[in-house]
């Protein structure tokens, strides 16, 4: 039994569906954009809670129709859409992006592909936004709930009062909303992808869904009131679009801050009607199509977006954004129309068919993806061998896992020991910091200067998560064992208030410092830096064919890096080098050392960013290739990048 057509509701779909599309094309106006989502979490509760209550209440209610209805709504369109993302994965990703790509053609038919993101990616990262199937993540949340929550209706309609439900559902929010507030700040992906920090949005929609079916006396009087429901709805709608233009990617997430879309929405699906204000807007036939092409819509336009980037070597324009906005709403209706609505038609496709169909689908998407994993994402495609130029490597993410390897294989040889060996006699130089600690070892460990001086350790660390004095890094016998600390570190805004904190614990546990400034961050284009750019422009205009060609290459992508250097800021990096120098007067003996110094020559007026064979010094916008370490390790030599540290430490 379905509850009665409200277009209204299909306008609030409208409402949630354009922003997280204009917030995936970059318009940077809607920051909050993807609350959207949100949003289409309580419409999911509501609309699914209302069904499963009317048909229990009628003893109608089938587990096994309930999982058909979803099946014949969820799985054709989605099956579709990774069909059609297939040959564009072929042409335009990378190995790594590939063989990722291939993990999630397992992970979505599964409904798993939130687990697989959490670990893979951070939902704001340049990598995760060129994913072409992470927007499926909702989708998994929904789904992982549905497992559950007929079970828990049929089990409270069963064996407890009916009136039992309403006050289990709100406790079930409850504990998943402290959980999300505390997830928040403390494990912000898994927070934000999870099922047990989501369900709690999914349980307002329940909530509200039960309170209407039960006919709640003090709902029935409020929602009578027609200057009260005239309110409320009008508070549920400016509730939204202040989280759409307000909330932003800085904002712990969910957490509170996403009362403002689900409340917002639950007022709206509570109090909305077409007699009152924001009824009547959301009622609009314009909005009302948008909103019943909204699952089509909400498919197509992450795919469209990540592939448009992976094709392109240059920043999408602003008609270029809007182009691909606008594409997505006629390519969503045709689906709506030939594929969503088609499949939904009992007496044209049987409840057999659908599971049979679903089961299929699901069985050769899994062979697929478990097939591109297993022959490592096929490497010998077009894309990953037109620019074979030397030694140059296109793919930025095979770089980055390359220039891990060597530290991680340095880490399993320590185990949970020292990195210091007891008999040798120089001084223990530990590491500490993000992934840029990482860089900084591959360099130091090239450097002549840095071996015959020192011993060198590393140690992940993120400056913010060293204000916990039971912090691994302080219970480490490499810590203890160690005599300098080189704080190595992309500091971010959450970091500031806590470097002179860390500091000052270093120098309390008797410890020599040296403070390492944040590295320049480079420009880089939907995961290209500008070393790709360049390159693949003279392929294209030039080719790169003599000797001359490359000399003249490597000059302009040496100088192009440098020029950003001299010419572009970053806020954090400012804020970060203020508080380092102030250290630094504090205390005179902590050294400041700039990885600026080895990177570029003001002399020649180049940073170093590629050798002549072409091999990339950086994968992104700060981080060093494995290939960088002999280069950078001589460079560091060469302008006494250590000399202070030496003096420093005695030796």
């Amino acid at each position: 039994m379905k509850p009665a057509y409200r277009p209204e509701i299909d306008g609030l779909r409208a409402l949630a569906v354009i922003p997280v599309i204009l917030f995936h094309a970059g318009f940077e106006v809607f920051s909050g954009g993807y609350t959207g989502v949100d949003v289409f979490f309580v419409i999911s509760g509501y609309l699914i809670t209302s069904i499963i209550y009317s048909e229990l209440k009628a003893d109608k209610f089938s587990i096994v129709t309930f999982y058909e209805r979803r099946a014949r709504r969820i799985l054709p369109l989605l099956f579709c859409v990774l069909l059609a993302t297939i040959p564009f994965a072929w042409i335009s990703l990378f190995q790594v992006d590939m063989i990722d790509y291939f993990q999630s053609l397992v992970a979505v038919p599964t409904f798993a592909s939130n687990i697989l993101f959490v670990i893979k990616a951070d939902y704001f990262d340049t990598s995760a936004n060129l994913k072409p199937l992470l927007h499926t993540w909702s989708l998994a949340v929904e789904e992982q709930y549905y497992v559950f929550f007929p079970v828990f209706m049929i089990l409270s309609w069963k064996f407890l009062k009916p009136k039992a439900i309403l006050p289990l559902t709100v406790l079930i929010g409850l504990i998943s909303f402290v959980l999300s507030e505390v997830g928040s700040t403390v494990l912000p992906e898994y927070n934000f992808y999870l099922l047990p920090t989501r369900t709690w949005e999914l349980a307002v929609g329940a909530v509200l869904a039960i309170v209407v079916s039960s006919r709640v006396a003090w709902f029935s009087n409020l929602k009578n009131d027609k200057n009260i429901s005239q309110f409320l709805s009008i508070l549920g709608f400016a509730m939204i679009v202040f989280g759409m233009f307000c909330i932003d990617e800085e904002t712990p997430f969910p957490g509170s801050y996403a009362l403002l879309p689900t409340v917002g929405s639950m007022l709206i699906i509570g109090f909305a009607s077409p007699t009152n204000f924001i009824g009547k807007i959301l009622s609009a036939q314009p909005l009302v199509t948008i909103g019943l092409t909204s699952y089509s819509a909400y498919l197509w336009h992450h795919p469209l977006f990540a592939f448009a980037k992976h094709l392109s070597y240059a920043e999408i324009t602003l008609i270029q954004k809007s182009l691909l906005c606008f594409a997505v709403f006629p390519l969503s209706y045709i689906t709506w129309r030939f594929v969503e609505n088609p499949f939904r038609n009992k007496k044209r496709f049987s409840k057999k068919f659908i599971f049979v169909f679903s089961l299929a689908g699901s069985v050769l998407f899994i062979s697929v993806g478990i097939a591109g994993v297993v022959f490592d994402g096929f490497p010998n495609r077009l894309v990953n061998t037109e620019l074979a130029i030397r030694k140059y490597k296109p793919d930025n993410r095979k770089l980055k896992k390359e220039s891990w390897a060597k530290l991680n294989d340095e880490k399993k040889k320590v185990g949970t020991g020292s990195w210091f060996n007891p008999s040798n006699k120089l001084p223990n130089l530990l590491l500490v910091g993000n992934s840029h600690s990482k860089d900084l070892y591959n360099t130091l460990t090239s450097s002549e200067q840095a071996v015959n001086n020192f011993e060198i350790g590393q140690s992940i660390a993120q400056v913010c998560d060293l204000n916990d004095a039971n912090h691994d890094l302080f219970k480490s016998k490499s810590y203890d064992d160690s005599d300098i600390i080189v704080l190595a570190s992309r500091y971010r805004k959450e970091d500031l208030p806590f470097i002179s904190d860390a500091v000052e614990k270093f120098l309390t546990d008797n410890k020599k410092v040296a403070i390492v400034k944040e590295i320049h961050n480079f420009k880089v284009i939907n995961g290209r830096t500008e070393a790709d750019i360049i390159i693949h422009e003279y392929q294209k205009s030039k080719g790169l064919n003599i000797d001359s060609d490359f000399n003249q290459v490597v000059a302009t992508i040496n100088e192009a890096y440098y020029e950003d250097y001299i010419t572009q800021s970053y806020l954090v990096k400012e804020q970060s080098d203020s508080i380092i120098n102030l250290i630094q007067i504090k205390h005179p003996k902590v050294i400041v050392l700039d990885r600026m110094k080895y990177v570029c020559d003001d002399a020649s007026k180049k940073c170093f960013a590629t050798d002549n064979e072409l091999q990339k010094f950086f994968y992104d916008y700060g981080h060093n290739s494995l290939e960088s370490g002999d280069f950078f390790g001589k460079r560091v030599d060469e302008v006494g990048w250590l000399n202070d540290v030496i003096t420093l430490s005695g030796k």
